[in-house]
């Protein structure tokens, strides 16, 4: 009896060794995935610019300036609003 005792206890260790090792890496793995897919979001409070660099209200007049057009030439804000209202509108590249 003490023999049969003996030998599942030497074949029942192991398997038991492998399933917790192989649960520890799962985990491991689990928990090392989630860091990289769900990093923490900022606040509201801690994104956004205070006032007085958010630029101009929706609707306020814009100051008179020149920027290039990307064909490098330059454009005035003045010459545009000669041929009727101008929306302005920026486009972020992925390269700024």
């Amino acid at each position: 009896m003490q023999k049969d005792i003996k030998s599942n206890f030497l074949i029942v260790v192991p398997i038991l060794v492998k399933i917790t090792l192989i649960i520890l890496t799962l985990s491991v793995a689990l928990g090392s995935a989630k860091e990289k897919t769900a990093p923490t979001t900022p606040k509201i409070s801690e994104k956004a610019a205070p006032p007085e660099m958010t630029g101009l209200e929706v609707g306020k007049q814009a100051p008179l300036f020149t920027l290039k057009n990307q064909g490098g030439k330059d454009v005035e804000l003045r010459d545009l609003l000669k041929q009727g209202p101008v929306a302005l509108v920026f486009y972020r590249s992925a390269d700024w």
